[in-house]
């Protein structure tokens, strides 16, 4: 279970939007900024998605039945807990082990 955010007491399961998460930077392959990768699993059709071909990808849009909020959450909660990594600051969050 991952905690919603420190400020909160409340729990998500999140297992499954961190796979989705975690499936999505396997298949892109190379880091990606925070602002796209919400684009990405939210399948926002943002001009540097479209530009790269990104939503052409399997996992473009996989995480559209969930909000915003609730991405920013499992992207720091999965940073936090060692699953991913942000590369250096302004290339981009990775899948850790790539």
């Amino acid at each position: 279970m991952l905690p919603l955010s420190p400020q909160k007491k409340e729990y998500m399961d999140g297992r499954d939007s961190l796979c989705k998460l975690l499936n999505s930077l396997i298949e892109l392959g190379k880091p990606i900024k925070r602002e796209l990768l919400l684009d990405y699993v939210l399948g926002r059709e943002s001009s540097p998605l479209l530009k790269r071909g990104y939503d052409n990808l399997e996992t473009f849009g996989c995480g559209d039945n969930k909000d915003e909020e609730h991405w920013v959450e499992v992207i720091d909660q999965g940073i936090e807990a060692g699953y991913m990594k942000v590369k250096s600051e302004g290339v981009g969050i990775m899948a850790k082990g790539k």
